[in-house]
């Protein structure tokens, strides 16, 4: 699976390829923000947080094509929605991981 999946992420905007490099912008610009609302909760055990603010990232990444990261913050999703917060730590870890991959990935083709 890529990192950057650009034919899904062209898809998802018709092939605006200028609405899309808005999109990739916004999300440089707003990705750590994103990731510190899924932290925060997770550290303060709040599954219904982990639930919303992962669902949140989840969709950036997927309508961005970030597959590999939508997929860590879907399990962190239905975590939260289970109210299973034990060992997310890692989901956690790998989907910060990813998502900076991705943001590293992205940067020359948001420029």
């Amino acid at each position: 699976m890529l990192v950057f999946d650009s034919v899904q992420a062209l898809k998802t905007v018709d092939g605006d390829t200028k609405l899309l490099g808005n999109l990739l912008r916004l999300f440089v610009e707003e990705h750590e923000q994103l990731l510190s609302a899924v932290r925060e909760s997770i550290a303060a055990n709040d599954a219904e947080q982990v639930m919303f603010s992962a669902h949140r990232l989840k969709g950036a990444l997927r309508t961005l094509g970030a597959n590999r990261a939508s997929d860590f913050a879907e399990r962190l999703e239905l975590r939260g929605r289970e109210r299973q917060l034990d060992n997310v730590q890692s989901c956690f870890d790998s989907l910060e991981n990813e998502t900076r991959q991705f943001v590293r990935t992205i940067a020359d083709f948001s420029e």
